[in-house]
């Protein structure tokens, strides 16, 4: 639907597609229409955190401006930027690599070939730069929104394309007003609008080449067009005919259906259908399979007068003719096939199926069923997937209205601006405020040349007769400028919770090491909500992630990943040691699996503070070293060690084999950090 241009669609065709494109603007208006201060606030806070005069209200800079000879100055004391840029490299450097494990009781080798080829498609597509990328633009101005999609344009593979990891510009995903769950999966839409070459969407849409015109980048929505993400200064290029770009709207949105399961009841495991008919027929082979199966352990042995049936235990039953014995041959297979037909029931639910359509103006170019799912040997989508490719991350939202979206700079943007003024009047006060002043006598009127160069010299000594010149010094600056302005940093410090400490920019030179650590871990309970939200979202990418490897890369490709004899998966210690080399086919074998399980996504965090760290791998080596089975390669990560792959690598060709314990070696460690006993057995015990 909505491949047909217009002037050549039919009247139901047209008329479908007239109902489709209302129901999709009109979606997208209301988005629109209810997110105004939402976007308003989200360009505040973009503006904040570049500072300068973006963090100043018109309104003051022209009080501040208002005498054109001497205008005030104008500075901004950019704090905003300063905790953005700590939490953003405080996300960096806790980072970990995404795990795979598979859900049921396959083999383990499955869990690692899943992690490499995400490994190889996060290489690829940039992602760890981009979910960095991501993080930076939801603490500032949220939501901030992931398309994980496939490529094609930014790859070597032009075939098979890679996986995508593109952040949205501010102001451009729109969704659902009455979704309500974190990550927007129960939004019935979601939509995201973006600039597209003219030329490039003529060669995509080639049946609307005659609609898709210079027209359709001012003929697109009857608003204005602050939710496109272009900056105001740049958005007039993208009208012009020199930009010759149109705007397209993806539209995704959910459609009601009915799915047809076959519930195996013992394992939970269910296989869909089209239609209840496949599924009978999906039954009814079950039957026979098990029916044929319990046949073929019986014998049908004929003598001159009767007909003996031998069951699998030897056991012999006679009867007087052939046909006899087929009828019970007959009934055992249909007990068998009974028997295994019990554990399975057909069942039918309501459900969505996610479609995508795109529009320019006032054009339908296509309505199709979404491009992923999971899809069978032959590439084809047999089942679509109900997730959105999009991924927002917010990190506080208390109630489900937009005003609840918030990012770190929304509570610290007040404190900023007095923070600004009061620095701009005390730099005023400073330059422009008055100076000493110089009462002389007028009889020393032709000694004032010679007095001003004298009197500016330190330990001066001045001739006069009569009277003495008399000094006025200046008026005392202002006592509680200087005090409002540490209360507004203080409170910038309160509100958003990062204190010195966390910032590494405490001056106290009397505080221990463990009073400065218990302090960071004070700062850091209010940046785990954040961080909970964050993870919520990684995960989300994680889920994503394997299904597009599933879906997208061939067989061959995924070997290819891998390395000719899984030598570069070994090496880099995904695949583990092995006793042997597999030949290609059993690795075939396995990455065939691989396509076709469901894998759990592991995220995580590790210690916040270096200190912390080095304090978790201490007490990880003293259970090494006491024998516990702690595989190096996770003491390794858990380090601040540099070179990890090489040294992981290194572990793998030697098999990763643990040595004796070593009880010394764990006193040693243990003496280091203050745990009894005090100090390891040697030359001063006695």
């Amino acid at each position: 639907m909505g491949r047909v241009p217009k002037g050549q669609r039919t009247k139901p065709q047209q008329r479908d597609a007239d109902a489709t494109l209302n129901t999709l603007r009109g979606q997208w208006l209301s988005w629109y229409d209810a997110s105004g201060p939402l976007r308003i606030v989200t360009d505040e806070n973009f503006r904040f955190n570049r500072g300068g005069r973006d963090q100043w209200d018109p309104k003051d800079i022209a009080i501040l401006e208002k005498d054109k000879k001497n205008p005030r100055p104008i500075q901004s004391f950019n704090v905003c930027a300063a905790n953005v840029n700590f939490l953003a490299g405080y996300e960096w450097d806790k980072n970990q690599d995404y795990r795979y494990f598979p859900r049921g009781t396959e083999d383990e080798a499955l869990g690692r070939m899943a992690t490499a080829e995400v490994k190889y498609g996060m290489d690829v597509g940039q992602g760890r730069a981009q979910l960095h990328r991501w993080f930076r633009k939801g603490i500032i101005g949220p939501p901030a929104v992931l398309h994980l999609c496939l490529n094609y344009n930014y790859t070597d593979d032009l075939v098979e394309g890679d996986i995508d990891l593109d952040v949205l510009p501010e102001n451009t995903w729109a969704w659902d007003v009455f979704a309500r769950r974190y990550d927007k999966q129960d939004a019935q839409w979601q939509a995201q609008s973006y600039f597209m070459p003219l030329d490039q969407a003529r060669k995509k849409w080639k049946n609307h080449e005659a609609v898709l015109t210079e027209a359709c980048a001012t003929n697109w929505l009857d608003q204005t067009d602050n939710m496109t993400g272009v900056p105001e200064q740049a958005r007039s290029v993208f009208y012009s005919k020199d930009a010759n770009m149109v705007r397209i709207n993806r539209h995704y949105s959910r459609k009601p259906v009915e799915v047809v399961l076959l519930w195996n009841k013992q394992t939970a495991e269910a296989e869909r259908f089209d239609t209840g008919k496949d599924a009978e027929a999906a039954l009814q082979g079950i039957r026979d399979t098990a029916g044929a199966q319990a046949a073929s352990a019986y014998q049908l042995i004929p003598t001159a007068t009767e007909t003996a049936l031998v069951s699998p235990m030897g056991q012999a039953m006679a009867f007087p003719t052939p046909d006899e014995a087929e009828a019970e041959l007959g009934r055992i297979r249909t007990q068998a096939g009974m028997a295994a037909a019990r554990f399975f029931e057909i069942v039918t639910r309501p459900t969505t199926i996610l479609r995508v359509a795109h529009y320019c103006g006032w054009e339908l170019l296509d309505d199709e069923t979404s491009p992923y799912g999971r899809t069978n040997g032959d590439g084809e989508i047999i089942e679509v997937d109900w997730r959105y490719p999009y991924i927002p991350f917010i990190p506080y939202q208390d109630t489900d209205d937009f005003t609840g979206i918030k990012g770190v700079l929304n509570d610290i943007k007040d404190p900023q601006r007095e923070l600004n003024w009061d620095h701009s009047m005390l730099l005023d006060e400073i330059v422009r405020g008055p100076k000493g002043v110089w009462l002389l006598p007028k009889e020393m009127h032709a000694d004032v040349q010679n007095f001003k160069k004298i009197i500016t010299r330190p330990g001066a000594v001045v001739e006069f007769v009569g009277t003495a010149p008399m000094y006025v010094p200046p008026a005392a600056m202002a006592q509680t400028v200087l005090p409002k302005m540490q209360i507004e940093m203080e409170a910038i410090m309160r509100i958003s919770g990062i204190n010195a400490e966390l910032a590494g920019q405490t001056t106290q030179k009397t505080v221990s090491g463990r009073s400065i650590q218990a302090r960071q871990a004070g700062g850091l309970v209010g940046v785990n909500s954040l961080l909970v939200n964050w993870q919520a979202s990684k995960r989300l990418v994680g889920e994503l992630l394997i299904r597009r490897v599933q879906q997208y890369y061939s067989l061959a490709k995924m070997h290819r990943i891998l390395g000719q004899n899984q030598r570069f998966a070994e090496e880099m210690g995904l695949l583990g040691p092995t006793t042997r080399q597999k030949s290609d086919d059993e690795v075939l074998a396995q990455l065939k699996q691989l396509k076709n399980l469901d894998y759990d996504c592991v995220t995580d965090f590790q210690e916040a503070s270096p200190t912390a760290r080095q304090a978790t791998v201490t007490l990880m080596m003293q259970f090494l070293a006491a024998g516990m089975p702690i595989p190096p390669n996770l003491l390794i990560e858990a380090s601040d060690v540099p070179y990890k792959e090489e040294i992981t690598a290194a572990l793998a060709k030697q098999g990763n084999q643990l040595g004796p314990p070593n009880p010394e070696l764990a006193k040693a460690i243990g003496a280091g950090q203050g745990s009894a006993p005090s100090q390891p057995t040697g030359v001063n015990v006695g």
